[in-house]
């Protein structure tokens, strides 16, 4: 038994999944006499399984179910999702994987980077979730002792504050590549203001500069419900867009 569920809350803060299992239940004429725990078919049991799945594993936080479920066997798998699913419920000799590789299908893996001219914060954004991978905060460089107020000395320290933050900026591009090298983002998305975006891609490989889709303005110690709220409607756009482009291909 193929499971797939629509665990969001309703306006009424009220979750119908239920309704969509007992009406699939009720489709099966056999299971009218099946009882809890004194199941005559193995499918009543299947389903009774699944409710105690849901009952033990289900985190409230996410939106999404698919279980998979051996009817007349001991055999179960469940993933959660914090994006919805359409429910869905299908008998066969094997797992029906299809919704779930539509879902991967439909949501794109986007690197983010925060990034001020001494700081820099790496997240990811996938299937509604943001996730923290790195804060670099590093150590600004020892002043020249012969740095004063007006003058030349002044130029002295701006060219000073100008090398500190090349060299910041590369340090920055290099943890971006590595993580990049590990996860493979379908695109990144750079976060800081105009000026410091436009500086620092000049310091990002050519094969992440290619990728860069978004730039926006952000601080640096944004909260996560800050970045939600920002990165909301550029990804549900383009979300839209890739669905279109793949209407038009086909």
């Amino acid at each position: 038994m193929s499971l797939f569920l629509d665990m969001s809350v309703t306006s009424e803060n009220k979750r119908t999944y239920q309704v969509f299992l007992q009406q699939r239940r009720a489709s099966h004429g056999e299971l009218d006499s099946d009882r809890s725990r004194h199941h005559r078919e193995p499918l009543g049991e299947a389903f009774d399984r699944a409710d105690e799945w849901i009952t033990t594993n289900f985190d409230q936080s996410n939106r999404g179910i698919a279980l998979f479920v051996e009817v007349g066997g001991d055999w179960i798998e469940g993933l959660q999702f914090t994006t919805p699913v359409q429910n869905r419920l299908e008998l066969g000799d094997r797992p029906v994987i299809g919704p779930l590789a539509e879902m991967l299908a439909k949501n794109r893996q986007y690197g983010i980077v925060l990034v001020d001219r001494e700081h820099c914060r790496l997240s990811s954004y996938y299937l509604d979730e943001l996730r923290h991978h790195k804060d670099l905060r590093p150590d600004a460089y020892p002043t020249p002792h012969d740095v004063q107020k007006g003058g030349y000395a002044a130029k002295d320290y701006q060219k000073h504050k100008a090398e500190e933050t090349r060299a910041f900026f590369r340090m920055f591009a290099n943890e971006i590549a590595e993580l990049d090298r590990r996860h493979r983002f379908d695109h990144w998305i750079l976060m800081g203001t105009d000026e410091t975006v436009k500086n620092f891609r000049e310091f990002l490989t050519a094969t992440i500069n290619d990728r860069v889709i978004h730039t926006c303005h952000a601080p640096v110690d944004a909260g996560d419900g800050e970045l939600r709220e920002r990165l909301a409607p550029f990804v549900g756009e383009h979300a839209l867009h890739d669905e279109a482009v793949k209407m038009d291909t086909l």
